[in-house]
């Protein structure tokens, strides 16, 4: 049974994180590369996502690749918001990981473009005042 687990969160791991990090061609980065991901995340099953996260809560394994998959997913966001040139890159990238997971719990992810409208203006928004802080 290790082994079946092990390759499920394998599968998992690649198709919902690698795959879609890799739809974004070499070469490309920060607000080109943010948009790219942003389209690319639209069509995955989001209810395999849910399903491996609420596994985690009951599976130490499991929560130790979930705990992963999040590093990676933040890692990239955050490369990506510093090539953009975005001030405090890292707490941006978390505050957009943190906003597509609420948006994906509520099934709300490519369902109502203008919530996606509305991220995009309040993350512009934040860059902007962020930035005038200096």
């Amino acid at each position: 049974m290790p082994e079946y687990r092990q390759a499920l969160l394998q599968a998992w791991q690649d198709s919902l994180t690698e795959q879609v990090i890799a739809q974004v061609p070499e070469g490309v980065s920060g607000h080109e590369a943010l948009s790219l991901l942003n389209q690319a995340v639209v069509g995955l099953d989001h209810r395999l996502d849910l399903a491996f996260r609420a596994w985690s809560l009951r599976d130490t394994a499991v929560q130790e690749v979930m705990n992963e998959v999040d590093a990676r997913r933040i890692g990239i966001l955050t490369l990506w918001h510093e090539q953009a040139g975005h001030p405090r890159a890292g707490e941006l990238a978390q505050l957009d990981y943190a906003t597509f997971l609420g948006a994906q719990a509520l099934g709300r992810i490519g369902a109502d473009n203008h919530l996606q409208e509305m991220h995009a203006l309040a993350m512009s928004a934040l860059v902007a005042e962020l930035s005038r802080r200096g």
